[in-house]
């Protein structure tokens, strides 16, 4: 947003357009520059159904120059509702715009804080603390990265320290960057004025220095006068002059004042005379006394007779015409022009012989014709007295005066030049002249530039004008001019909203740059970035982190004009930033697996890398099972093998290795003839059995039925028709590899299936070594009851008597199995005896300890289940079966619930 909202304001408004129920909870960051008179900035959240709107405030507020708000909030929209954001801004000044930047984010919301003395142009004076506050519009878990508190307390460079915050959630990630900036040092300023007394125009330069921000203004008074910036002071009237200085730096530290005295003095000195006689050596002595109301500390100068020297006092001890010159120099270096006079030195008595009245001699004094010292105070001037002739004369020493003033052509001819002035300096400074003369501007070449007045308006662009300038020696009112003079006048300064109105791009940075390229600026004025909307991709400082897919990013610019530190801002201006190119090793870092080869595959799937990229086998650690072709050999057994991959980016050739990857090549599948071979048996069916259990094959293996000797009794489809007597039948079985529908036979294999058999026990009441309770439950099939040997506990047995010999194939006992208790030396015997004493069969025998006296047995102990314990065997010719048992792990009685007794009621 960024527009002239002036007098009745101005309003955007962004919208779309819901497509489904949904609360809309988001975060949103308002910021801009709103300048100045009366601004102000509103924003709101809607919701429009059925032309209705619903408003939200989310910010309203006077706002003066930089501004930044924030918060959380939400939306409930329905499919097709109208939802959005409005933004007004209005101000009373019509020169000055509004600019804003409106973020709404599902992401984290990041603000900051900052707190310490606050200089200018976003400097700080004082140890800077810098504090987040990171809210989410999801209220998920955060994960925060930079957003720890902090204090900058040394100072920096002109570009500071950024710090960042980050954060991520459920609703995305943001990130906030601030640049901080602290100088907390004064400027330092020095002076080249001159020590002591000049009789010169003085020009005092002003260097300042400043180590942080930088020196933003120096600022000087003469003589406690109006302070005025600058760097030089001119000054040329005689006099004393104090001159105080100081500066400020860009962040707002002002330097303790700095003086310095300048001394000018273009007066020479005024020596006056007075003649000295001594009374008793009657010598002549001339008294010099020099005067100087300015610089003081004059010397003076005097030549006798061709012999020069210094001093206040000239002795003349010789009679006759002496010729003395005199003059004085101050400490400014002004001479005073030499005085030339002579002197008659004559005693009385010798070069004439006459006396003077009293009166004479006073009137004679008066007009300072001649100066007779009454030497012993007779009052009558005699040869006892001196007579002193004091007479001036025409300069003798032309050495020693000073020299004639120039003519106005001659300091006419010696300006060849003028200073040129700066930028924007709206009068020319004129050559300086001697005392004695003025001098003006004659003509200019471009009066629109450079008036006669010496008026200057700055031109659009750098002019150079012809100046011709005027001297005039006042004592004589005699004028000449100068030749032509070239001066520049450089192009007047734009302001800073000038420069920022003509920035409407910036370059677009290549693929993976770090930093953006600031547009340029004239000299003389500065840039930086003021806000972007995706700190995250281009940050304050102009870093720039590569996004995963391109992204257009708003930046607005800050223009500076460093002679007043005016700042202006730029329009939105829109970069596109290009997705990152990720690189070969970005793509080998990928790569930590690759797809495991199946049994007998021929060759390795390579893993998949992006569209520009190609990728091989850079090396194996068995080329014997894997080589650098991808060819597999399958080995005998799984084999491990190390590949290392190369990835090659073909935009530039580069490439990069992956970490070793182990890959399990499986074993080489055995042919159908192998698997056939190993075939030799197959498990015999149990009595009653419909169906046959085919030998297990391999995985990848099938096996059928090839042929049946008898398909009466074992058809090819394996169903089993129980005859009525043992049967032998010869099997040949059918092995099929899948992988490829190989086949192979395995040899005849011969089957015995036994006869139809069913429960012969059923309804025989049993007979016990000791009497139990309801011994007809053992074999009444109901499996809820049970008959108990109490009180007859411990070891015992129960009988059953087939009523004939039978072919017997299975046994299946019940004890109690209401828990998963173990009965102890359970023994399952066959015999055609009825007491056992021959032809006896045990056909199961967890005794392992012969506690029963019926040999050892070797089977094991097992928990009791409603399944029972079923115990098959080889047909057994037998009458009679009997069951042992010596309590449980529970307890010393012998609970059993059922027998079953399984064979062939044909009599064998």
């Amino acid at each position: 947003m960024d527009d002239n909202a002036v007098w009745n304001g101005q309003t955007w408004e962004f919208k779309t357009t819901a497509t489904e129920a949904a609360e809309i909870r988001y975060s949103w960051d308002y910021s801009g520059h709103h300048a100045w008179f009366m601004a102000v900035s509103r924003v709101t959240a809607f919701v429009e159904r059925g032309g209705v709107r619903t408003t939200t405030v989310l910010f309203d507020q006077t706002v003066i120059g930089p501004f930044q708000a924030g918060g959380i909030s939400s939306l409930q929209v329905e499919p097709g509702d109208l939802y959005g954001f409005v933004i007004f801004g209005d101000n009373f000044d019509s020169t000055s715009i509004l600019t804003g930047v409106l973020s709404v984010y599902t992401s984290p919301l990041i603000q900051f804080s900052v707190t310490g003395t606050q200089g200018s142009n976003g400097w700080y004076t004082s140890d800077a603390s810098l504090s987040w506050t990171v809210t989410d519009p999801a209220s998920g878990e955060l994960t925060l990265a930079g957003c720890d508190s902090s204090t900058l307390t040394s100072d920096t460079s002109a570009e500071g320290i950024t710090y960042t915050c980050s954060a991520t959630s459920a609703g995305g990630t943001s990130a906030k960057s601030i640049v901080l900036k602290r100088d907390t040092a004064d400027p330092v300023t020095t002076d080249n004025a001159p020590s002591g007394w000049v009789n010169t125009d003085v020009v005092v330069e002003l260097t300042a220095i400043d180590d942080g921000s930088g020196v933003a203004s120096t600022n000087y008074s003469v003589n406690d006068g109006v302070a005025q910036a600058g760097v030089a002071v001119s000054l040329h009237e005689e006099g004393v002059y104090e001159l105080t200085y100081w500066s400020e730096d860009a962040a707002g530290n002002t330097e303790a004042q700095n003086t310095a005295t300048i001394m000018i003095d273009r007066t020479a000195p005024v020596t006056t005379r007075s003649v000295v006689v001594d009374n008793t050596t009657k010598h002549v002595a001339i008294a010099l006394n020099a005067s100087d109301s300015g610089a003081g500390g004059a010397t003076t100068h005097y030549v006798v007779d061709g012999i020069s020297g210094t001093g206040s006092s000239i002795l003349l001890n010789k009679q006759g015409v002496r010729s003395i010159s005199y003059w004085s120099v101050d400490a400014a270096g002004n001479v005073e022009p030499s005085i030339d006079i002579q002197i008659l030195v004559d005693v009385l008595g010798i070069g004439r012989d006459q006396a003077f009245a009293i009166g004479d001699i006073v009137d004679r004094i008066a007009n300072e014709t001649s100066e007779p010292q009454d030497m012993n105070g007779d009052s009558v001037f005699d040869r006892e007295d001196v007579y002193i002739m004091l007479t001036e004369i025409t300069p003798s020493h032309p050495e020693i005066a000073p020299p004639p003033a120039p003519t106005a052509a001659e300091i006419a001819a010696g300006i060849t030049s003028v200073t040129a002035p700066s930028a924007d300096e709206t009068s020319l400074t004129l050559p300086i002249v001697p005392d004695g003369y003025t001098i003006e501007i004659s003509s200019s070449g471009n009066e629109e530039v450079v008036g006669t007045n010496g008026a200057i308006i700055p031109p659009e662009e750098d002019t150079v004008v012809d100046v011709v300038f005027t001297v005039t020696k006042i004592l004589d009112n005699t004028s000449a001019n100068t030749d032509n003079i070239a001066v520049t006048i450089p192009a007047r300064s734009r302001t800073a909203a000038e420069i920022a109105a003509g920035i409407t791009s910036v370059t677009a940075p290549a693929a993976d740059e770090t930093s953006l390229f600031l547009p340029t600026v004239p000299e003389g004025y500065t840039i930086e970035i003021y806000d972007t909307s995706h700190l995250e991709i281009i940050g304050i400082d102009g870093t720039i982190v590569p996004p995963t897919e391109a992204t257009i990013v708003d930046i607005i610019f800050a223009v500076t004009r460093t002679s007043d530190n005016a700042t202006a801002y730029t329009n939105v201006i829109s970069v596109t930033v290009p997705a990152h190119v990720v690189t070969a090793a970005e793509v080998a870092a990928g790569i930590m697996s690759v797809p495991a080869p199946a049994a007998d595959e021929t060759s390795l799937t390579l893993p998949t890398v992006p569209d520009g990229f190609t990728i091989e086998i850079y090396s194996s650690s068995d080329e014997g099972v894997i080589g650098t072709d991808g060819t597999i050999v399958p080995p005998t057994a799984a084999t491990n093998v190390d590949i290392v991959f190369t990835v090659t980016r073909t935009s530039d050739d580069s490439t990069a290795n992956t970490v070793a990857i182990s890959v399990t090549v499986p074993a080489r599948l055995p042919t159908a003839a192998e698997v056939a071979a190993g075939i030799t048996s197959v498990t015999a069916p149990s009595s009653g059995a419909t169906s046959l259990t085919l030998p297990a094959v391999p995985s990848g293996y099938t096996i059928e039925i090839f042929s049946s000797s008898d398909i009466g009794v074992i058809g090819t489809n394996g169903a089993i028709a129980p005859p009525t007597v043992e049967t032998d039948v010869t099997l040949v079985f059918k092995i099929t590899r899948t992988s490829d529908n190989t086949t192979a036979n395995t040899v005849a294999i011969v089957v015995t299936v036994s006869p139809a058999t069913s429960n012969l026990a059923a309804g025989i009441l049993p007979t016990t070594s000791m009497p139990f309770q309801n011994p007809f439950r053992m074999t009444d099939g109901d499996l809820s009851q049970w008959s108990d040997s109490s009180p007859n506990n411990g070891l015992q047995w129960v009988q059953l008597d087939l009523g004939a010999g039978k072919t017997l194939y299975e046994v299946k006992l019940w004890h109690y199995y209401g828990d998963p208790r173990m009965y102890r030396d359970v023994i399952i015997q066959l015999s055609d005896s009825a007491d056992f004493s021959s032809g006896v069969t045990t056909v199961f025998n967890n005794d392992a300890d012969n506690t029963a006296g019926q040999g050892a047995g070797t089977d094991a102990e097992y928990p009791e289940s409603s399944a029972g314990k079923s115990v098959t065997f080889g047909p057994v010719n037998a009458r009679y079966v009997r069951i042992w048992s010596n309590g449980s792990s529970s307890n010393v009685a012998n609970h059993i619930v059922e027998i079953e007794v399984y064979g062939s009621a044909v009599p064998s």
